[in-house]
């Protein structure tokens, strides 16, 4: 059960967020099915899916994207640098070693 502790009588609004690095041409059905399963049971909240990664794929190009999607430990490494900036450095050449792709190395750092 959802409670809106807010007392107000506006509708308790959820979103469902599908982060990077998922593939970009295929929505999530992880949250389309949460998202069903949330409208017969809470049907009062309000749900939406949100895929912020399609940005991110849009600003990279596809191929790139892709490329670092494919990589898992690429994808680590850059949210690794993004929450703990004070470790920026180390997480540089943590993916300098740990990219599969020279193409990568090269270009990401």
């Amino acid at each position: 059960m959802v409670e809106n502790t807010n007392q107000s009588h506006l509708p308790f609004r959820l979103g469902l967020i599908a982060m990077p690095w998922a593939l970009f041409n295929r929505p999530s059905v992880q949250l389309g099915a949460l998202k069903g399963y949330l409208a017969q049971v809470e049907p009062d909240v309000q749900v939406r899916c949100l895929h912020p990664y399609l940005g991110l794929a849009k600003s990279l190009g596809l191929d790139l994207y892709r490329e670092v999607s494919q990589d898992v430990w690429l994808c680590e490494g850059l949210y690794a640098g993004l929450l703990f900036r004070n470790s920026a450095g180390a997480c540089r050449g943590f993916l300098r070693k740990g990219s599969r792709s020279a193409r990568l190395r090269a270009t990401m750092i």
